[in-house]
């Protein structure tokens, strides 16, 4: 559904950027699409400043405008045939806020109208804004965050087009998958104080700040939005998330569980070209739940797939992990080569994989990622420490 190149109207000239803006790129700017993925270190490259597995892996699929649209569409069902979702767009999801507070939202999308839709005649296009945030934890500010994004994509509309261009309309879509169910209502109202009823009308100057709120653990697989493809991806964002924890599972039991009901859909994917389906899926298993050994997901995967299709996702499996250690090999064996000697080869890999190790999982928890000749400079003992510390704080997000 991504729009041909030609169908896009011309932004309006840009005034001049203020000396107090950080932004590169104004929202509405063509971006690369998401679909054109084709290897986990691509996703890397895309997304070097998020936290995988959840950001990354969630942007890639649901970058893909099809894909959300999709979902915006079942959300309103009355208003879906108005919007052109041929023409939506993906665009910049990093703000500034107030303070110039660097903000930076998961999705967002512009859509337009129909033609011919509009106020009155001679009225200005009507444009929306979509903006999906994928949520693990609960966030009782989350009303508040969502305005800072909306005040963000407003000022920055407002930067880009002429004055009195009328502003668009936005629509926060939180998609949360943790292990309680989300609290309360998906608006701000909760937060005030109650009014005395003598004082009842003056909430009219209160903000609602309201978003839609998708409770993926609370909803049934049928119950989920989306293309087919879409729903399998909310299901085992569910499945790895709360629901488990919720229906009182092992994670094995529910991991055997989202197999058996995607079992047709996966088969089929086995047949596509495109690499991005396993390898995402694959990706955000082993990366989540780190108490999920590969012996264990084969064995489920092998009781409920085909030998084909278990092969290929396990095939996806073994290469992720093969690029993981792969810089780190390469780093070490040329240290160990500079070293001259036999044994000096061995040293500089068992060094190169833990920085390689280190390295990997700076950039899977978002962190700032080590330079390489430091991290070559410290003795091994310090180097292992690292790994461990990091290995650690894996396991608690996994268990969190």
């Amino acid at each position: 559904m991504s729009p041909a190149a030609s169908s896009a109207p011309a932004p309006p000239a840009s005034p001049a950027p203020s000396s107090r803006r950080r932004r590169k790129r104004p929202l509405g700017a063509r971006l690369a699409p998401y679909d054109d993925l084709r290897s986990i270190a691509d996703l890397c490259d895309r997304f070097p400043n998020v936290a995988l597995p959840h950001d990354a892996l969630f942007k890639a699929f649901f970058g893909n405008p099809a894909e959300s649209a999709a979902i915006a569409a079942k959300i309103f069902p009355q208003e879906a045939s108005l919007f052109d979702w041929e023409r939506m767009e993906r665009c910049p999801s990093e703000l500034v806020g107030g303070n110039l507070k660097a903000l930076r939202a998961d999705l967002i999308f512009s859509v337009p109208l129909k033609d011919g839709l509009r106020v009155q005649d001679g009225g200005a296009e009507v444009m929306f804004f979509f903006h999906f945030e994928a949520q693990s934890r609960y966030a009782r500010n989350m009303p508040l965050r969502l305005a800072g994004y909306k005040v963000g994509i407003l000022e920055n509309w407002m930067d880009m087009h002429p004055p009195n261009t009328p502003l668009p309309h936005i629509i926060s879509i939180v998609i949360y998958n943790g292990t309680a169910t989300w609290p309360d209502p998906a608006n701000i109202q909760h937060m005030y104080s109650p009014l005395p009823d003598a004082l009842k009308k003056l909430s009219r100057f209160d903000m609602r700040f309201d978003y839609v709120l998708l409770d993926l653990c609370q909803m049934n697989p049928a119950e989920l939005v989306g293309t087919a493809k879409g729903k399998m991806f909310l299901d085992l964002m569910a499945t790895i998330g709360g629901n488990s924890k919720r229906a009182n599972v092992t994670i094995e039991t529910a991991i055997e569980a989202f197999f058996v009901r995607h079992r047709d859909l996966l088969e089929a994917c086995r047949t596509e070209t495109d690499e991005r389906i396993s390898e995402i899926l694959m990706i955000y298993l082993t990366s989540t739940r780190s108490e999920i050994e590969p012996q264990t997901l084969e064995k489920i995967i092998t009781r409920t797939l085909t030998p084909e299709t278990t092969d290929k996702l396990m095939t996806t499996y073994q290469r992720w992990m093969h690029n993981v250690r792969t810089e780190g090999i390469g780093i070490g064996r040329a240290e160990g080569i500079g070293i001259g000697r036999t044994e000096g080869i061995d040293i500089g890999t068992t060094r190169g994989l833990l920085v390689g190790t280190i390295s990997t999982l700076q950039s899977l928890f978002g962190l700032p990622v080590t330079p390489r000749d430091e991290l070559l400079s410290k003795p091994r003992e310090e180097l292992e420490t690292m790994r461990d510390q990091l290995e650690h704080q894996r396991r608690q997000l996994a268990h969190a």
